[in-house]
């Protein structure tokens, strides 16, 4: 497979700047970052300058934005982008490519989702921290925020429920390749604008919110994101090791399979 090197910068306004590696997957396991996001708009306004031979590449806004947000300052970062790691203009490596997207994103190290450059809702994240660290009550949440922004509780309660809600509705969360991009791997964290948070510590928060229906926030509301944080956690609890992960057989190559196909034919994604 190929892999973006890219290169690192000390100021957020740098020209990006990187390397592609050809590499044998099978010797890969736990080097490198997969990247889950959203294709968006595809104008290709933005430059990424390939240090190798000093040619561009062609990227879109969000996968710019998005590169800088995961662009480190003193070293490069090895990542897995299949915009960037395959050519889209080659029908013939796609089709061999795209067979592998379930052993790129299962070897990968973890894998960074990429939700938007951030809005109001990316307030949804340090709220949603604030939840799984402490367990609180809905008065616990909303008597600092009442202070903070000088509002009446039903106000208050109003603004954390549509935060969480456009949170929720981000085009990520129902994009149909995140099944196998987040099923297939035990660590995923979620990065929206200037925050993040593991996809684990944000979907017990989700599952207190609900099961204790604070903010008016009810199971229904996140129906899909619920089902999909279920093909995760059973497939974390089947990857016993890393020492295995790469192993062939029935427990790693056709539980997933099996249940993308379930969770296609009973949820409306896209």
């Amino acid at each position: 497979i190929r892999l973006l090197h890219l290169l690192p910068a000390l100021q957020p306004d740098e020209p990006l700047e990187c390397h592609l590696r050809q590499e044998d997957l099978a010797d890969l396991v736990a080097s490198y970052e997969a990247v889950s996001y959203t294709w968006s708009v595809p104008n290709f306004c933005c430059r990424l300058r390939c240090a190798d031979d000093n040619s561009e590449l062609n990227i879109t806004k969000n996968v710019d934005t998005m590169l800088r947000r995961f662009q480190d300052e003193y070293r490069p970062r090895i990542l897995w982008i299949d915009t960037l790691c395959i050519n889209q203009q080659d029908d013939n490596e796609k089709s061999t490519q795209v067979p592998l997207m379930n052993q790129i994103y299962r070897f990968a190290s973890r894998v960074l989702a990429w939700l938007g450059e951030g809005g109001i809702e990316e307030e949804a994240i340090p709220l949603v921290e604030r939840i799984s660290r402490n367990r609180p009550t809905e008065h616990e949440v909303l008597s600092p925020l009442q202070t903070e922004f000088n509002r009446v509780e039903s106000v208050v309660v109003y603004s954390v429920q549509v935060v969480l809600d456009n949170f929720i509705r981000r085009p990520w969360f129902r994009r149909r390749w995140v099944i196998q991009e987040v099923a297939l791997n035990a660590e995923i964290l979620l990065h929206y604008g200037q925050y993040q948070i593991s996809w684990f510590r944000f979907m017990s928060s989700l599952g207190y919110v609900t099961s204790n229906r604070l903010f008016g926030v009810q199971l229904q509301d996140i129906g899909p994101t619920k089902t999909l944080f279920g093909l995760w956690k059973f497939w974390s609890l089947t990857t016993t090791s890393r020492s295995n992960i790469g192993e062939p057989g029935f427990t790693h190559d056709y539980y997933p399979t099996f249940f993308i196909i379930i969770f296609f034919s009973t949820n409306p994604w896209q």
